[in-house]
């Protein structure tokens, strides 16, 4: 007799786009991990293009502030270390 067990863990990749002061484009990539219930928000990219970025000292404190964002705006969900 064959005996099978399967598990249903995935990996789900999200992306949320923003502007940041109605004139920087970024895109926030969030990661899901079923097995662990959490997920990581992954990276975060400027626009480029004929979009400007912002300097690095707007840059990092944006991004920051969008990290902290995207956490509180997927309920609270628990952040899994990289």
């Amino acid at each position: 007799m064959t005996h099978i067990q399967m598990e249903d863990d995935y990996c789900q990749t999200t992306f949320y786009h923003g502007t940041l002061d109605e004139e920087y484009d970024f895109t926030v990539a969030t990661i899901y991990d079923s097995s662990t219930g959490g997920y990581v928000i992954a990276d975060i990219e400027w626009s480029s293009g004929e979009a400007l970025e912002p300097n690095e000292k707007t840059k990092r404190k944006a991004e920051k502030k969008i990290k902290d964002l995207v956490q509180k705006w997927l309920f609270e969900k628990r952040e899994v270390s990289e």
